[in-house]
């Protein structure tokens, strides 16, 4: 649990650190480089990178992390059974309605603002239609990095403990809550992604690592189209 608790807040820490408006330095290097890249981007690439950079320094230099080859066949280990297809059913038909009762709850009841207006400004991953296969790309990308490092290194590390699948489930939050600026945004988006994270750890637990990553890109999918309104 150690081990996961450092890695979830190293990374939390390194995201809030690049998602502040305070990277005035990386900001004038993207524009002198990689101005044809939009800025947002660059920094989920980046995120990607750390997360990969992570998985294979603990792999092959942590004694106390699983083997690759440990890792590689928890990952293959898929249960395919029909009831996966009612699980993403009723994971699509959960998200969707706590989504609307956290936005409900927290933006409108609680701190009077219009959620609507807070929803459609909280903008990750978006498809950008003049550019399809970057934004296929990235998404691509994203998905398997987090499935990879969320749902294979640390679920494998914590499996056996509740108390670090609650650490895990929690940490995903707050990473991808930290991926946004305002206080606000970010107490919804904790909330949205430990939701998320609730089920993908628990479809992955049941089923499978592909399963887990199946329903992660069905997550990074719907945000993402979300975004071109």
């Amino acid at each position: 649990m150690i081990i996961n608790l450092a890695l979830l807040l190293f990374l939390s820490l390194v995201t809030l650190w690049l998602t502040s408006y305070r990277r005035r330095s990386l900001r004038r290097w993207h524009l002198q480089w990689l101005g044809n890249i939009p800025y947002q981007d660059l920094l989920d690439i980046f995120l990607s990178l750390i997360q990969l950079v992570l998985i294979l320094v603990l792999t092959l230099c942590c004694p106390t992390v699983p083997s690759p080859e440990k890792i590689l066949t928890f990952l293959g280990q898929t249960d395919w059974q029909w009831q996966i297809a009612c699980y993403l059913l009723l994971y699509l038909m959960v998200v969707i309605e706590m989504t609307l009762i956290i936005l409900v709850l927290v933006v409108d009841l609680g701190f009077q603002r219009d959620s609507r207006l807070l929803f459609k400004k909280m903008t990750w991953l978006p498809f950008r239609k003049d550019r399809p296969m970057a934004s296929m790309f990235l998404i691509g990308l994203v998905t398997l990095t987090d499935s990879l490092f969320f749902l294979g290194l640390l679920l494998l590390l914590g499996k056996n403990e509740m108390l670090s699948l609650a650490v895990l489930i929690l940490g995903y939050g707050a990473v991808k809550a930290c991926r946004y600026s305002d206080g606000l945004n970010q107490l919804v988006a904790f909330c949205l992604f430990t939701v998320i994270g609730v089920w993908a750890v628990t479809a992955t637990l049941l089923y499978g690592w592909l399963v887990g990553l199946l329903l992660m890109t069905l997550t990074y999918l719907m945000i993402s189209f979300k975004e071109q309104e």
